[in-house]
């Protein structure tokens, strides 16, 4: 394979010290040494807390590491750029090509506090072809980093699209011109007292991934958000929640940039203004970049312990109990996030992947007034309906299954058959030609029953 020299230099043109060769190559021993230490044992292996926390641990391939890094350093600096570039998982050909590095201070996890990729993928549940003609990977969230000129100003370019993990969004373009990604996903625990643990997680950390370690180690509060896509800086953006639980109701802090003023500032709940499935991040979309997220949860049972009162949920745990022969009150966390896993798996597609593809659910749940859903309630006397802040919600899945909608399929696209609320991506269509589908199924519900259902994923509909 032919490689193209790469510039490797400090923010701000500044060239690493040394002889001329060592200026232009000497930064990529360490890269190069910092790849292999990525090849350690994960988190999730043994040796290590997945909290982030390093215990003594057996790592059969330290010694290996070190004898690698003795070799590198004897290796010229022109080979080891060589060898960076061949073993590096973003090189040329798979996830986009990486054109130059600009920063070569560390991360504090081996990689470069921020790099630049070019022709990137955007990966997407829905599995509709999108990519960034630019990206912006933030391997590193101190300020340091974010101030770094080229950062600030890439961040501060109202064209600059913030992109995570695709799970909520419907790329109605092909291509974004520039966007900026958070890799970081670190997070740290420390004990708060009766029984309450704080954490800071970095917003690179995948949702799902942090209910599964949390709740390993039996603590309470986010087992219900199992099995929802996404990382965790993209949950309070628009207050994820589900089976009863949001995000909100956990949140301590949230931690941003603040991409107009160039400072990163922090909010506490109240000045968040969370509300259903919304956020102040999301009414002012464009102006924060989460870096970071403050989670409460604890060590000992809410007193509704196990919470039971959505549809299905309290089937699964009676089943739970009667096949381990326990009460149900006994259920642990982790257990309890593995029987909202099966409910939702049973429903939605699987996220992680093959076909079809899905956003999970599509549209907001609508809340009406009590005139509204009384009208409703006379058509269809068993219409589902909960009180809530402001009026009535209705689910939205009810709704479209009413109207003849569930199992609708038009091409390669189709209203679930497990789900109505869920709308499926088989593969072949355009995000315009979603987008069209997804309109035909809004006006149909709204012919018949009078209600406009809002879509909740993001339309990224320009470049």
């Amino acid at each position: 394979m032919r490689l193209a020299r790469r510039r490797v230099r400090y923010p701000g043109g500044v060239r690493l010290p040394g002889r001329r060769g060592q200026a232009r190559w000497g930064y990529h021993h360490a890269t190069v040494a910092a790849e292999i230490d990525q090849r350690r044992p994960r988190p999730d292996e043994p040796g290590r807390d997945r909290g982030g926390i390093d215990h003594p641990g057996d790592h059969p391939r330290r010694g290996a590491d070190r004898a690698a890094r003795r070799s590198l350093g004897r290796t010229s600096g022109r080979r080891a750029a060589r060898l960076r570039w061949r073993g590096a998982r973003w090189s040329s050909g798979h996830r986009g090509r990486v054109r130059e590095v600009t920063s070569p201070a560390s991360s504090g996890n081996g990689r470069p506090a921020f790099e630049w990729v070019e022709s990137y993928p955007l990966t997407n549940t829905l599995r509709l072809p999108a990519s960034a003609e630019r990206l912006l990977r933030l391997n590193d969230l101190s300020e340091a980093t974010l101030a770094t000129p080229v950062v600030a100003d890439w961040l501060a370019d109202a064209a600059t699209r913030v992109v995570a993990g695709g799970s909520n969004v419907v790329f109605a373009t092909p291509a974004i011109a520039q966007a900026v990604s958070v890799a970081a996903d670190d997070w740290t625990a420390s004990a708060a007292g009766d029984g309450r643990i704080d954490l800071s997680v970095e917003a690179g950390k995948g949702l799902d991934a942090l209910v599964r370690e949390t709740t390993a180690r039996g603590w309470f509060g986010i087992e219900a958000l199992a099995e929802i896509p996404g990382t965790v800086g993209a949950a309070p953006m628009q207050n994820v929640g589900a089976y009863g639980t949001e995000i909100s109701d956990v949140t301590r802090w949230v931690e941003t940039w603040d991409r107009r003023e160039r400072r990163i500032r922090r909010f506490d709940p109240d000045a968040c203004d969370f509300s259903y499935r919304s956020s102040r991040f999301k009414r002012e979309a464009g102006r924060w970049l989460i870096l970071r997220v403050g989670l409460r949860l604890s060590t000992q049972a809410p007193a509704d312990w196990p919470p039971v009162d959505y549809p299905g949920v309290e089937e699964a745990v009676d089943r739970w109990s009667r096949r381990t022969g326990r009460e149900r009150e006994a259920i642990s966390p982790a257990e309890y996030a593995e029987v909202i896993t099966a409910i939702r798996r049973a429903k939605l597609p699987d996220w992680r992947e093959g076909w079809p593809g899905s956003a999970g659910s599509f549209f907001h749940n609508p809340i009406v007034s009590e005139h509204v859903a009384e009208r409703l309630a006379l058509r269809w006397p068993g219409m589902p309906r909960f009180p809530v802040v402001g009026g009535v919600k209705i689910p939205a899945g009810w709704l479209i299954e009413t109207v003849g909608m569930k199992g609708y399929r038009d091409g390669p696209m189709a209203v679930s058959a497990r789900h109505a609320l869920v709308l499926e991506h088989h593969g072949g269509a355009t995000g315009p030609e979603f987008l069209q589908f997804a309109e035909s199924v809004r006006h149909r519900v709204a012919e018949v029953t009078g209600i406009e259902l809002a879509i909740e994923p993001e339309c990224v509909t320009r470049r």
